[in-house]
């Protein structure tokens, strides 16, 4: 018969030397096949790039967002403005570099709050199953029925516009997704050895629910954490397009394509560098989150 052992909180099943080498070696199996992949680690790279600059804005961007040089409105990209002007003078490389502070922020608050509240309803709903599950599932089903941009709107239309009310707004839309996700995750979790090894031994539900259980549904629920965050950047920025997110003059991707829309024809550097910028941050984070997936998948090992 295979050794049980307990070790603080955690019950593990095999031999002790196989016990404390676990994690390291699944650490190392991810890093190397991580590593592998060449795009997820050049994902990884540009979007630690893209935050660094945002979180370094007041060092790294020539002048303040907000400063205005009339004598150059509409400059088109050069020397003195490598990003050209709009049409109050404002230097749009500045704002692109402030603008990433907010549009990060969104995706990082609004993911925060979606994985907080999904994973949460997703480990009642598949632990306890029976009618909890069929009552949560079926609120989240009613949520799914609705696009998310159509469920964001709808929750910003209540709270007000703003940064604040888009970030609710995001994180809220995107609960049912990380629910689901979570649910599915817990219900196979909780059928093995391991969980029923730590009812054996008297631990209680939330331990067994926090301490065995959620750990071994992490893989999942981060890679969604990552393709979540892109969503959310886009669904902010649109927000922010359609007036209902950051208002001028604030410097936000999503608000910056909007106050450019109008000077398409003659001074498309408005529009293309914060449309670039967007990009560039949602490709980064959707090759990094593929290569968490890549080598998280227990199919792959």
């Amino acid at each position: 018969m295979t050794p049980q052992m307990v070790q603080g909180d955690a019950v593990l099943i095999g031999p002790p030397h196989a016990a404390r080498g676990l994690a390291p070696n699944r650490a190392r199996l991810f890093a190397l096949r991580f590593m592998r992949n060449r795009s997820a680690v050049v994902g990884g790279i540009i979007f630690a790039m893209v935050g660094l600059t945002a979180i370094l804005a007041p060092t790294l961007a020539p002048t303040a967002p907000d400063a205005q040089d009339f004598s150059a409105m509409l400059a088109p990209p050069g020397a003195s403005h490598p990003f050209g002007t709009d049409e109050q003078g404002r230097d749009l490389l500045s704002r692109v570099i402030y603008g990433g502070r907010i549009s990060l922020r969104i995706g990082v608050i609004a993911v925060c709050i979606a994985a907080g509240a999904g994973v949460l309803l997703g480990l009642i709903a598949g632990y306890y199953a029976g009618w909890v599950d069929s009552l949560i599932m079926r609120w989240m089903d009613v949520m799914l029925a609705f696009p998310s941009m159509l469920l964001a709107l709808a929750v910003v239309s209540m709270l007000g516009s703003g940064i604040t009310p888009v970030m609710i707004a995001v994180g809220v839309s995107s609960i049912p997704q990380f629910t689901r996700v979570a649910r599915g995750s817990v219900l196979t979790a909780k059928e093995t050895d391991y969980v029923a090894a730590a009812h054996v031994v008297g631990c209680s539900t939330a331990r067994i629910l926090g301490r065995h259980i959620l750990p071994n549904i992490f893989a999942p629920i981060m890679v969604l954490i990552t393709t979540g965050m892109a969503a959310a950047i886009i669904t902010g920025a649109a927000l922010s397009f359609l007036g209902l997110g950051a208002q001028p003059p604030t410097a936000e991707w999503g608000n910056m394509l909007s106050n450019g829309r109008v000077y398409l024809e003659n001074a498309p550097w408005i529009t293309v560098f914060p449309g670039l910028a967007i990009m560039t941050s949602v490709m980064a984070i959707n090759l990094f989150g593929d290569g968490l997936r890549d080598a998280l998948d227990p199919q792959l090992k």
